[in-house]
This record gives C-alpha cells, sequence and structure tokens, in this order.
C-alpha cells in the first residue's frame, strides 16, 4: 500500500501487535460453548429482525450453562435465593455501615437484595454512588464468606480498565477499613496494557498477573481459582476474561467464579459480555450496575429497528427481554436540583433526591462592557 501511494508511514505511525482472535470470533466461541440448551429461545424481535421464520434454529440438548441461565433464563435467576443465611448478609452490611463507609438505605437495600438473590441489577443516574455501592457490595460478600467459611471466588470487572480498576482499588480501600486480610487478590491485565493504575496499599497479597501461556504466575493464579484455598478476588476488564478461559483451559467458558460484579454494564454490550458471563461457576450470583438511561455502548452495526437492546447494553437487554426488577438509587451526591428533576422526567425513579443544598457554579462579575466604537 505504501508504495502504491495509498497510505503514507513516514512518519507518525505507530504499530501495535494484535493479540489473541478478532472480536467477532471471540464471541461466536462463547455462543458456541454456551450452545442451545433446552432453555434457549429467541425473542420475537430476534427473527423479525434476521428475517427469520419463528422457530428456526430450535433449542436442542446442550447443557445448561450459567452463562445460559443470565441469556434465556434471567426472571427465574433474579428470584432464586442464594442461600445465605438472613443473620449473614445483615451482618455484613451492617459492618460495612460501621466503618463510616458511605451507604444510604437504598444503597444498603440493594447490597442485601444482591446478596439474597442471584442475579441483580442496581440502577441510578451519575452521582448516585454506584461504584461505591458495589464496593460495599463486595466487601459484604467477603464478610458473608469469612463468617460461612467459605473459600469464595470473586471477580469485579467492567467494560473499560479505569472502571473495573476503580472498583477494584475502592474495595481494597473498604477491605483495609474493615481489617480484613488473609485474600488473595489479582489484578488481570494484557500483556500489551502497561498503562495501570498505580496498586492500592493493601494488607492482602494482591499482584497484577498478565494473561500469557506457560506465565508462572498465570498459572498460579489459575489453580488458585481451581483449588481456592481461601477467598478469591480478581479484576479484569471485560474482553480479558475471554483470554483467562482461552490461556487457562483452551477454551471460550471456564466456570471459575461463585461471585462476579459488572460495573457500567450499561456501557457493556451483550457480545462483549459473554466474555464474564462465560467465568460464572454454578450455582454464582452476578449483580450488575449500570445506569441504561445513558448513552449506550458504541457497537459496529446498525442495531435493528425497534429492537436495540438486542445488540445495545447487557443491562438494556436483561431489562426488556427478562423484565427484571431494578434495585435503585435514590440519593444524589453530585447533581443539582434542576439535573435530578430533568431525570425524573426522563425516567429516573421519582423517589430520586438530592444529598445536600443545591449545587450552582459561581457566578463572576465583570466590569461593564465600555459603549461599541462609533465609524
Amino acid at each position: 500500500m505504501a508504495s502504491e501511494g495509498g497510505v503514507d508511514i513516514s512518519e507518525g505511525v505507530s504499530l501495535v501487535e494484535s493479540v489473541g482472535p478478532p472480536m467477532a470470533k471471540r464471541v461466536k466461541d462463547c455462543l458456541c460453548e454456551i450452545g442451545r440448551p433446552s432453555i434457549a429461545s429467541a425473542a420475537p424481535e430476534t427473527y423479525a429482525a434476521l428475517g427469520h421464520p419463528p422457530g428456526q434454529n430450535p433449542a436442542r440438548n446442550d447443557t445448561v450453562t450459567p452463562a445460559a441461565r443470565v441469556l434465556w433464563d434471567a426472571a427465574a435467576l433474579a428470584v432464586e435465593d442464594t442461600g445465605l443465611p438472613t443473620q449473614s448478609i445483615g451482618n455484613a452490611a451492617q459492618a460495612v455501615a460501621d466503618v463510616d463507609w458511605p451507604l444510604n438505605d437504598s444503597q444498603r437495600n440493594a447490597v442485601t437484595h444482591c446478596l439474597s438473590h442471584r442475579l441483580s441489577i442496581v440502577w441510578g443516574p451519575p452521582g448516585t454512588g454506584k461504584t461505591t455501592t458495589a464496593a460495599s457490595l463486595v466487601a459484604a460478600r467477603v464478610l458473608a464468606a469469612l463468617e460461612l467459611g467459605q473459600n469464595t471466588r470473586i471477580l469485579v470487572t467492567a467494560p473499560t480498565y479505569t472502571a473495573w480498576e476503580k472498583l477494584f482499588g475502592e474495595v481494597l480501600e473498604l477491605l483495609e477499613k474493615l481489617n480484613i486480610t488473609g485474600l488473595s487478590g489479582y489484578r488481570i491485565y494484557a500483556p500489551t496494557h502497561v498503562d495501570r493504575a498505580p496498586l492500592p496499599e493493601s494488607s492482602n497479597n494482591v499482584q497484577d498477573v498478565e494473561v500469557r501461556p506457560h506465565d508462572a504466575d498465570f498459572r498460579t493464579f489459575w489453580q488458585e481459582l481451581k483449588t481456592p484455598a481461601t477467598i478469591v478476588l480478581a479484576g479484569a476488564v471485560a474482553q480479558q476474561c475471554y483470554r483467562i478461559a482461552h490461556v487457562g483451559n483452551d477454551t471460550a467458558m471456564a466456570e471459575l467464579f461463585d461471585f462476579m460484579v459488572i460495573d457500567e454494564s450499561s456501557q457493556l454490550d451483550v457480545g462483549r459480555s459473554l466474555f464474564p458471563l462465560c467465568l460464572l461457576a454454578a450455582g454464582a450470583e452476578l449483580a450488575l450496575f449500570g445506569d441504561h438511561l445513558q448513552m449506550p455502548p458504541v457497537i459496529a452495526t446498525q442495531p435493528p429497528r425497534g429492537a436495540e437492546w438486542l445488540v445495545g447494553s447487557v443491562q438494556s437487554y436483561l431489562i426488556r427481554r427478562h423484565g427484571l426488577t431494578l434495585q435503585n438509587l435514590l440519593i444524589n451526591y453530585r447533581s443539582a436540583g434542576a439535573f435530578v428533576e430533568f431525570g425524573k422526567r426522563i425516567g429516573s425513579s421519582q423517589k430520586n433526591a438530592r444529598r445536600t443544598a443545591d449545587f450552582c457554579v459561581s457566578s463572576v462579575s465583570h466590569p461593564p462592557c465600555p459603549p461599541p466604537a462609533t465609524l
């Protein structure tokens, strides 16, 4: 191309080595692993979008995996009990509140709901503390696991590195406040991703691991997930979850995590959401945090008209396809009253309120402008 004058690469060019298969193949690999179990069913909008007659590609008898249940049996999964004792849930939530961590009534209700249900969606507009609530949930799940003697394997993930690193850091901060030690912590990265958030100070053993074949640290991480001797806390960007399974097990699916939190789930499209969903273990608990009323994720396709949720965010998919009930965060710590009221008009809960006196931009006085010059 350069010799024919099609592109100028004489300067200002960066070459980045591609790692692993392209995104479309990764999604296809996940779908092939999930298969078509007996619970699989296409929404009417799917047939209309594809131009297929209803009933094409019917369900088979493939194994019903945790990922399959999220896709096709979410309504039932959302009302299933986690089996955690009510007393343990209450103790964990109270312990978080007692260390002066932000936890208002709606946040606490969301935490206790997630701890008692296998699938939950926590929603709140910007400024309602979704990430802080997610950190409270993870810490509370750790407390419950310690009380019950469970070696729970926990994953926090999000569509961007910034989002999951922030949540992971808040979890470590809260664990310090709670004086919780003895966990194994891992931040999982692609070898090519060198721009990493500083590793927070922690009394727990936390290390950065790169997903590479034959890498000793990755093999240690993998073996600890397969046979945990303590609580394991891992963090990774959603797209890296595919490589965890592929490098560790040469497949797109590996049932590794008992508890998973997806932050910014309203920015994670359905296709990429398969990567972490394929890491759910049998009986796993899943909580999604996001705001589906914000702009949807950017996808490299034209969404079908009237059924944008089929290829939009996983949060919108679960709400529109399965009618999941939301756990609403009601107190806004960041927005001015006018924005809170506007949010109510476009779909936010009518119970939403601002936390403090109205926010505003300070007014600046300027000297009067001189009269315009005359010609």
